[in-house]
């Protein structure tokens, strides 16, 4: 019973917050349509375009003016656009057509790719008959793909790298779920059917869950909740 109380008065406490203000506030939207009219950009932000110079800057510019207009017309504390805090964009001399959205994040996303390379070369060197090589030596693979797509999210976000990010972080979960139960019941790596058993969990899994995002509009903030 006292459990119960406490979720009622969790509930009554809980508020109601919009984790895009930002991108739902009229200036922000006003600012980019005209802005998207005068530069031939879709209307869909998801779109690959908006990741180049020109619909990016157009973005850009509006997100940092509606952010002045909260902060010194509405006195209101920074709002999010589209799940995520505004972001000071890097332009490289030799990648300045798509300008790096989120510089820390792809350099830990590089650094920790770095970090699973060093893991995959290290389970190479483990003698054929371990019982685990071929386990780790596929969670290592995922783990380089997954750092890669986080990189290249972050680089430039569309509807393509989100996928991609997204899709890639809850299969290495699963993996993991996979992995850890092979490692703590050996039945599993020494027997065919065991395998095959987990194997079909796998894949029935991760089929779900590109089944079921395919059916949602993919949000940022929608993601990050359930990770």
């Amino acid at each position: 019973m006292l459990i119960e109380v406490y979720l009622l008065i969790a509930t009554l406490l809980v508020e109601l917050i919009d984790a895009s203000l930002g991108d739902h506030s009229e200036v922000f939207i006003n600012c980019l349509t005209k802005c998207s009219q005068q530069n031939a950009c879709p209307s869909n932000v998801a779109h690959i375009a908006w990741i180049f110079e020109r619909c990016f800057s157009c973005k850009y510019d509006c997100i940092w003016e509606t952010v002045k207009y909260f902060r010194e017309v509405l006195h209101e504390d920074i709002p999010q656009f589209y799940g995520k805090w505004p972001f000071i964009a890097v332009r490289l001399p030799l990648f300045s057509i798509v300008p790096i959205q989120e510089l820390a994040s792809v350099i830990f996303s590089i650094m920790n790719l770095h970090s699973v390379l060093k893991m995959y070369r290290a389970v190479r060197l483990l003698p054929n008959r371990s019982r685990m090589k071929a386990v780790w030596r596929i969670y290592s693979l995922i783990g380089l793909i997954v750092w890669i797509c986080s990189a290249l999210f972050h680089w430039a976000d569309f509807w393509l790298t989100e996928y991609m990010d997204y899709f890639s972080a809850f299969a290495i979960i699963v993996y993991t779920l996979f992995a850890s139960i092979s490692l703590s019941v050996p039945y599993l790596q020494r027997s065919a059917i065991g395998r095959l058993i987990w194997l079909i969990l796998f894949v029935v899994l991760f089929s779900f869950y590109i089944k079921h995002i395919q059916n949602l509009w993919v949000c940022f903030f929608f993601n990050v909740f359930i990770f």
